[in-house]
């Protein structure tokens, strides 16, 4: 249908009788889509138009992004798993935009718009069947938040009592009414820890791995264009020397509201490995179907509506994080993971042979932790930055 579409529209474009006003409407398939934003591709995106005479409309919205290819045999294993993603319009806050053109001699369009959050100018052609665009000029209405932000760092005094660059890019909270217990191991147990300080124990452990290090180590900035674009630069390591990398245009883009950000990201840019593996909801009863059914319906959504990443103003800083009413459904859905039975069984076993000095500590907490991540009532992880 949609090739006898195009070919009736390629027909109607080359037709130019002037008593005749010819009309037809017609999805523009993937491959005949061709959108610039600020000079730099974009894709992921989907076209329908309206012909009538030299009058066009154009509607554009986020083309469905499909799974399947990335969910190898777990699209059957666990039903509950989504097929495809919705993702986001043309500009960052809209899920579509709406141009209304007339058209010159040679099919041939341009003009000025705005959608939500942004303005921009346009010019395109459609001929063909074909739809070319390119949105030029584009600018958030709100701008305030532009600029280019690296990790935070400060002096402090270290062992020897002289002043060292600290690396302090790492924003972390994490607080539970229920406090872990914890056995070390040879008749030594430590006093109740809150759960973030665990997770940082735990860190320390495996390897003295320290976030704000790693963060300062790999991460050069991040620039928060007028345009919405955001971009990242980090440092690779590699055997033969680093190396900066920086991330493309129209990857991610944000908006800016205030006390958040809204990030929307391209789901091509995330999705890079298969699932795999079986399902266990025949396990200590946990229904594994219905757990990531819930996950979906709460987090999917958010691909085409924009992530909420929390913001704060500090004295010498902007923090930026998730928080816990974004991490919630996780951390209900790792509570009842973690209370089955044969589920903590795998880990002691997994912990014993791979990592023997921690398997003590380990089984004394296991059967804590299901509580303790229910129950959290505040979960803060980001970015601790400063305007350059």
């Amino acid at each position: 249908m949609a090739g006898l579409l195009a070919v009736l529209a390629t027909g109607c474009e080359k037709n130019n009788d002037p008593d005749v006003e010819l009309s037809y409407s017609m999805d523009i398939e993937p491959q005949n889509l061709y959108l610039t934003y600020n000079g730099e591709a974009l894709h992921g995106k989907a076209a329908s138009v309206a012909v009538t005479g030299n009058r066009l409309t154009v509607e554009l919205s986020g083309a469905d992004f499909d799974l399947a290819p990335y969910l190898g045999d777990a699209a059957q294993m666990v039903p509950g798993l989504p097929q495809s993603l919705p993702t986001t319009g043309v500009f960052p806050g809209s899920e579509s935009t709406t141009l209304e053109v007339t058209m010159a001699s040679d099919n041939a369009f341009s003009g000025s718009g705005q959608s939500d959050c942004c303005t921009f100018d346009y010019s395109g052609v459609l001929a063909d069947g074909v739809l070319t665009c390119d949105f030029t000029n584009v600018l958030l209405k709100d701008q305030s938040f532009a600029g280019t932000y690296a990790p935070r760092t400060a002096y402090e005094e270290d062992w020897f009592g002289d002043m060292a660059l600290v690396n302090k890019g790492y924003h972390y909270k994490w607080e539970s009414p229920d406090s872990i217990i914890i056995d070390m191991g040879g008749g030594y147990v430590m006093d109740p820890v809150s759960i973030g300080d665990m997770v940082t124990l735990a860190l320390a452990f495996a390897g003295g791995i320290n976030p704000a290090d790693k963060i300062g180590e790999h991460l050069e900035n991040f620039e928060f264009r007028p345009d919405g674009n955001v971009i990242m630069s980090y440092v690779t390591s590699e055997e033969n020397g680093s190396e900066v990398l920086v991330s493309p245009a129209n990857v991610c883009h944000y908006v800016y509201e205030g006390s958040r950000l809204r990030v929307f990201v391209n789901p091509a840019a995330i999705v890079k490995a298969a699932a795999s593996g079986r399902s266990r909801a025949d396990e200590g009863g946990l229904d594994l179907t219905a757990l990531i059914k819930s996950l979906a319906d709460y987090y999917v959504p958010m691909v085409a509506d924009g992530v909420p990443v929390q913001l704060s103003q500090e004295a010498d800083s902007v923090e930026l994080y998730l928080d816990n009413q974004l991490m919630n459904p996780i951390f209900k859905a790792a509570g009842a993971v973690l209370s089955v039975p044969e589920i903590q069984e795998m880990i002691k076993q997994m912990a014993s042979a791979n990592m023997p000095e921690m398997a003590p500590m380990l089984n004394s907490m296991l059967p804590q932790l299901p509580a303790a991540i229910a129950n959290t009532t505040r979960f803060e992880l980001g970015l601790s930055l400063v305007k350059q």
